[in-house]
């Protein structure tokens, strides 16, 4: 009888657990800067500061694209992409 693999199936659902717990996580954080539509300058700093962190989280890729491509941006991001992430947050 190997005992190690009930031992093993239970870290890897608590590793899987926690790397959803971390992905959801670093979305709320997301979702709360442009809960409003808007995302100030200083909103934006700080989603800039998240796009390594959702990246290693896991965060799903249609909100992933969109921080990404706001967080490439020069200057103020155009409107269409800051609505295009609040409506990711919603979905």
């Amino acid at each position: 009888m190997n005992r190690r693999r009930p031992a093993l199936d239970v870290a890897s659902a608590a590793g899987e657990s926690a790397s959803a717990a971390a992905a959801e996580s670093v979305q709320d954080e997301v979702c709360a800067l442009v809960d409003d539509n808007r995302l100030s300058d200083s909103d934006l700093q700080v989603l800039r500061g998240l796009v390594d962190t959702a990246q290693a989280a896991g965060v799903e890729s249609e909100l992933l694209t969109a921080v990404e491509d706001i967080a490439g941006t020069d200057g103020t991001p155009p409107e269409r992409s800051v609505a295009r992430l609040a409506e990711a947050c919603q979905a």
